[in-house]
Formats: C-alpha cells, sequence, structure tokens
C-alpha cells in the first residue's frame, strides 16, 4: 500500500500528517497504561504546550518514551492502528519537492530513520510537534513533521 504526499500540496516544511482523539492514540500505543491515557486526555483538552504545562510536559515524556517508534509506524503507515495490515498499512511513503520538482519514495520504516538521523526533533520526546487542528480543541491531537 502506498501513502502519498500530492504534488503542490503545501510548499511548507512541516505538515499535518496525524490526527486522532486522545483515546485512540491510548488504544494504539498501550490500552493498559491509564497515566499515559490521562496524559493524552489533558494534552487534547489544553491544546498546546503552555497550557498543558511544563509538569505534564515531563511526565508525558517519560511515558511515551517506551513508545515512540511504535507512534511513528501508526502515523507515517497505520501500523498497530484498526483495519487490515495486509491493505490498509503503508509500506511506502512518496514525497514531492515543490523546488526541485522530484519525488521520493522511501519504506515507511527508513523515512523514519532519516528523519531521526536529520536530527529532527517534535515535542513529547518524539520528531513529531503536537498541536490541535483548526477549531478542533479539545476534540483531537493532531501531529505535524517535517519533509525532507
Amino acid at each position: 500500500m502506498w501513502v502519498q504526499t500530492r504534488p503542490n500540496i503545501s510548499s511548507n516544511q512541516s505538515v499535518s500528517v496525524h490526527q486522532y482523539k486522545a483515546e485512540s492514540f491510548s488504544q494504539v500505543l498501550d490500552p493498559t497504561n491509564a497515566k499515559l491515557r490521562g496524559l493524552l486526555l489533558e494534552f487534547q483538552a489544553k491544546g498546546n504546550l503552555r497550557d498543558f504545562g511544563e509538569k505534564n510536559e515531563i511526565e508525558l515524556t517519560k511515558e511515551l518514551e517506551p513508545y515512540v517508534d511504535k507512534l511513528a509506524l501508526w502515523v507515517f503507515g497505520g501500523k498497530y492502528g484498526d483495519g487490515n495490515p495486509t491493505t490498509q498499512w503503508a509500506d511506502y511513503f512518496i514525497t514531492y519537492k515543490n523546488d526541485t520538482d522530484e519525488y521520493s519514495i522511501h519504506t515507511i520504516l527508513d523515512y523514519y530513520t532519516a528523519l531521526k538521523s536529520k536530527g529532527v526533533q517534535g515535542h513529547f520526546g518524539t520528531i513529531f510537534s503536537w498541536t490541535y487542528a483548526s477549531k478542533q480543541r479539545g476534540k483531537s491531537i493532531q501531529l505535524k513533521t517535517t519533509i525532507i
């Protein structure tokens, strides 16, 4: 299965790649971890780092540490989430660079590894910036990542 960023969709260096309710994050990452679930729900309610608070930021970083790889594979390819692994989980990621008119094909794992090797850092020890979609504060968590 292929996941593709459409040509000319964005010239931004960072784009939204994932948006789910905090409960979905919890179910995929570890449905038995009540502390993680509570922190995810709290971040969803607050919607940003400032309102979430430094103590919660430290705690969520700690709770997410064992799951950062799993999170990335879910975000980029759907792995570990709902759906049929054979037909609905992506194996490849295709990107397009407007400025050079170049396409690149990566496996999901290779793309994630490349982001890490380039030192991409987001929030909570992940490669993703965490936020909420416009007018969706308190309803879901949106993740953004750097495009390489």
